[in-house]
């Protein structure tokens, strides 16, 4: 059987969890690893609008793509001396929405993503991607917390 594993990867210490975890996991299965990183704006929930500046956003997202790059580069590395198999696929736009049908289009065998563990007050606000995934996944999903 052929394994695909989906890690949508951010630059959380869950996150790296996560990597170890899909290491090891991906080592054992010969599995394929798809390094997911996806940009979402800002949410306007967060921020003050009148503050929000096509410049400002700009900057987020160039600052977000340069520090995810330097970990994922760090994290291909890695899983590369294990002799595992990688793809890295970047995205904008909702992440819950983007892993689904990421999995769906690399026919992943699992999910392996972290909580990143929004407050109460933000999950209710915004939802959680890692519910939405669960909810919404095709295939196995494995939430790696604190």
């Amino acid at each position: 059987m052929v394994y695909n594993i989906l890690l949508p990867f951010d630059s959380s210490a869950n996150s790296i969890k996560a990597l170890n975890f899909v290491k090891d996991l991906a080592f054992k299965l010969n599995a394929k690893v798809f390094l997911l990183s996806v940009f979402e704006s800002p949410s306007l929930l967060l921020m003050n609008p009148y503050e929000i500046t096509p410049d400002i956003l700009n900057e987020i997202e160039i600052n977000f793509k340069t520090n995810i790059n330097n970990i994922i580069e760090k994290s291909i590395k890695e899983l590369q001396k294990a002799g595992i198999s990688t793809e890295v696929i970047t995205l904008k736009g909702d992440a819950g929405l983007l892993i689904v049908e990421t999995a769906n289009e690399k026919e992943c065998t699992f999910i392996v993503m972290d909580s990143r563990g929004l407050g109460k007050l933000k999950s209710l606000l915004m939802g959680s991607v890692s519910n939405y995934v669960l909810n919404h996944a095709n295939c196995p999903v494995m939430i790696i917390k604190d």
